[in-house]
């Protein structure tokens, strides 16, 4: 059955982008047939991460207005079971019905991750929240646990089921107290943890598209892929997942 699954964060500077694209990934690793739409319009960013921006044609707005979604979607170099579809280059006002009517007619991939933009104003969230399961990304950092508190308490104003990824995780800061810890994260944000995924500097070093295979990231994303799936993946020790195990 197919899922859609939104990746959401008070604040720009989450990773957010970031999280949706490497979740993506991991699941077409899987064997996973993934549609990745950017809902960030004038801001986009999910066609430089997939390394499909030379070849925009159509964007998400022409497929609302009736562009087949074939002809839209472009298949990612960085894996062939990941799609790509672009936002417009200019700010659009989305019109909820039609978003949800094309995510429920999109029957040909097994997940669609929706990119939102950054902050808590999107209007076409009460016309998606029935079919659309939402992933609050946050930090640890003071901002970022306030914003990700912000943003559970504007889903939850929807009826929305949201999950958290707490991103950039570093436990020397935590020591130092300049982080929240992970259970201190998880009661301010009011949500139930999907993952945790360690600061990554080489996940800073990507370019034109390509990802890093062998990084701290890797396997975090692969675990939340799995719990995404429905598997029961327990949560290491920080230790082991600042080491990539």
């Amino acid at each position: 059955m197919k899922r859609i699954i939104a990746f959401t964060s008070g604040k720009g500077g989450s990773g957010k982008s970031t999280c949706c694209v490497s979740v993506a990934l991991a699941l077409g690793q899987a064997g996973h047939k993934v549609l990745l739409c950017d809902l960030d319009a004038g801001l986009r960013c999910l066609d430089l991460l997939t390394g499909v921006e030379e070849n925009l044609v159509f964007d998400l707005k022409d497929v609302l207005e009736g562009k087949p979604l074939a002809d839209a979607a472009l298949q990612s170099p960085l894996n062939p079971n990941v799609f790509t579809l672009a936002a417009p280059k200019y700010n659009y006002e989305f019109d909820g019905e039609a978003l949800s009517s094309m995510l429920l007619t999109a029957q040909e991939y097994d997940y669609i991750l929706l990119d939102f933009p950054a902050g808590t104003d999107f209007p076409f969230c009460k016309e998606i929240s029935d079919i659309v399961d939402f992933i609050v990304v946050a930090t640890a950092d003071r901002v970022g646990m306030r914003d990700g508190d912000a943003m559970t308490q504007k889903l939850m104003e929807f009826g929305a089921n949201c999950r958290l990824i707490i991103n950039k995780f570093d436990r020397r800061l935590v020591k130092q107290g300049t982080f929240g810890g992970v259970d201190d994260i998880i009661d301010c944000c009011g949500c139930r943890l999907l993952g945790i995924v360690p600061f990554d500097p080489l996940m800073l070093s990507r370019k034109q598209g390509k990802f890093y295979k062998r990084t701290l990231t890797k396997r975090a994303f692969e675990r939340i892929s799995k719990r995404i799936c429905g598997y029961e993946v327990r949560l290491p020790r920080i230790k082991k997942i600042e080491k990539g195990k």
